[in-house]
């Protein structure tokens, strides 16, 4: 007799348990988008503009905007919604130097509950060679 109710009682208790795990799985479901831009710069001197759309109850939104030039000048500069700038950098390698180079720069941003609209990257070389990715992930 023990033994029977012991048994259902475990039974009882395994059941629950599954019970919960599952309704904190459907509670805590979200979308990840996630977005990579490459560009390659050959000799490079034209400005372009880069958007992200950030839709209105994302809940985090993550960018990387990394770069690396052989040659030249690279300005990147990040914008909200508002048009307020959100960050930059400027890159630029030793003009008529004998050495190779390699010049980096990013931006890395994380964004609680973000602003919603579209977001505006600035690629601005100068006689630019290299490559620059955009990454950007948002969690809605």
């Amino acid at each position: 007799m023990k033994t029977k109710a012991f048994y259902l009682m475990v039974c009882l208790f395994l059941s629950s348990l599954t019970v919960v795990g599952q309704s904190q799985i459907t509670t805590q479901s979200q979308t990840n988008v996630d977005l990579k831009r490459n560009f390659l710069l050959e000799k490079d001197s034209k400005s372009e503009e880069v958007t992200i759309e950030v839709k209105s109850g994302t809940k985090r939104f993550n960018l990387l905007v990394t770069s690396s030039i052989s040659d030249g000048k690279l300005t990147i500069e990040v914008y909200d919604p508002s048009n307020t700038k959100q960050g930059n950098f400027i890159v630029e390698t030793l003009p008529n130097s004998d050495k190779k180079e390699m010049a980096t720069g990013n931006i890395k941003k994380t964004l609680v509950e973000p602003q919603a609209g579209t977001w505006r990257i600035k690629i601005i070389p100068s006689e630019a060679t290299g490559k620059i990715s955009i990454l950007s992930a948002a969690i809605e």
